[in-house]
């Protein structure tokens, strides 16, 4: 009967992977109902509590299902594809209050830079990233007076401060990572683009020049726009937060001309088939928070990323969904994981079991039922010799 080679330690390849995101949202307003100002470093922009409100809140409700559908892999052709991740925000705390700030900032401009230990520590983070498995805080404030800085994304964690920041590793540690994402709320349509920069920076860690394979805008070029030269344009990749496929400029998002570009067939090992791409995939005009070229183009942008079921391949290994490097970033981090999987395991291969080989011992002893009965056939053909030799006389 055959038997099976039994392949150690090796699970199988899986690209179906997702996860639960949960959010805390902190809203700080710095004024009250009737105007008064409480917070003497922010920049109102001539906005009343009221409408702070109400664009806080439709900007969460945006960025919240923007997000969701943006991890839908190939989501603008099947939009009915399964998300990477999905978003529940846990808890919403709003404070009427000034935002603290320190000096000298630990890195970068400044004179005064946003206390975030105090920030967090004052709104129980460890409390919400251990027992409520917290894993972003979105940070909403107003504008601030000039000289008064901060970070749009930051990390914290058993891996430091990967982010979007100086990385200063100033925030609390909590034992699992989390991250913040700082936001002016009077920058209506800007919040994913706050958000994907902190993506770039977790994705580029595992595997940096794969991640440029995608995120950089031009092929084969670096520090290029890939319609920056109309007279010579440079056929485009998928592009990244700031730059589209054709873009001519940084943030041109909004750029009807189209470009070749292999984004919708990405290929790492080359150039996959080319296509027309511009703002028509997904859409020019700014209609409202929840509709605009920005949001649109990062969402577009990402459904391209390889995501839930992708089959690409590179240098001959099979590409990992990369939301994993969101999902689930400690566990890549400590394993020194990369984009690509680890090679699947072979199929086990039926092998015929090995011949039963005697020992010299074994093959020279004789069963004593078999020395019996050829002792007994020898005496019987003894006798009939006997008996024919008297016969014969």
């Amino acid at each position: 009967m055959p038997f099976f080679v039994a392949n150690a330690n090796h699970g199988p390849i899986n690209t179906d992977t997702s996860y639960d995101i949960n959010i805390l949202v902190l809203k700080y307003f710095p004024l009250k109902s009737d105007g008064t100002i409480i917070d003497t470093n922010a920049d109102t922009g001539g906005w009343d509590l009221a409408r702070m409100k109400q664009s806080a809140d439709d900007q969460i409700a945006a960025s919240r299902r923007a997000l969701e559908r943006a991890t839908r892999y190939r989501g603008h052709t099947f939009p009915e594809n399964p998300p990477a991740l999905r978003f529940t925000i846990v808890d919403a705390i709003e404070r009427i209050a000034p935002l603290p700030y320190i000096t000298p900032p630990p890195a970068g401009p400044g004179p005064f830079y946003l206390d975030y230990t105090r920030v967090l520590n004052d709104n129980a983070i460890c409390d919400y990233v251990r027992n409520k498995n917290v894993v972003e805080v979105w940070l909403f404030k107003s504008w601030a007076k000039p000289g008064y800085a901060h970070s749009e994304s930051k990390m914290s964690g058993p891996n430091g401060d990967i982010s979007n920041s100086y990385r200063t590793n100033e925030m609390p540690l909590c034992g699992k990572t989390y991250r913040v994402y700082t936001h002016d709320l009077q920058r209506e349509d800007l919040f994913l683009e706050v958000w994907g920069h902190q993506l770039e920076s977790e994705i580029s860690t595992f595997d940096p020049d794969l991640a440029n394979l995608f995120f950089n805008p031009c092929y084969n070029k670096t520090n290029c726009y890939p319609l920056g030269d109309p007279k010579n344009p440079v056929t485009g990749r998928c592009g990244n937060v700031h730059n589209p496929p054709n873009a001519r400029s940084e943030y041109d998002r909004e750029n009807p001309t189209p470009n070749n570009s292999d984004c919708l067939d990405w290929n790492p090992n080359g150039l996959g088939t080319l296509s027309p791409i511009s703002c028509a995939n997904w859409g020019c005009n700014w209609k409202s928070i929840s509709d605009n070229p920005v949001l649109n183009y990062i969402v577009w942008n990402w459904q391209n990323v390889p995501g839930r079921k992708n089959e690409i391949t590179y240098e001959g290994k099979k590409l990992r969904n990369w939301w994993d490097a969101h999902g689930d970033f400690d566990r890549m981090m400590s394993e020194n994981e990369k984009l690509t999987l680890a090679q699947s395991p072979p199929s086990p291969v039926p092998r015929p079991a090995p011949p039963q080989v005697e020992s010299v011992e074994q093959q020279r002893s004789i069963p004593l039922n078999q020395t019996l009965i050829v002792g007994g056939v020898v005496l019987i053909l003894f006798v009939l010799a006997v008996i024919l030799f008297f016969v014969a006389r």
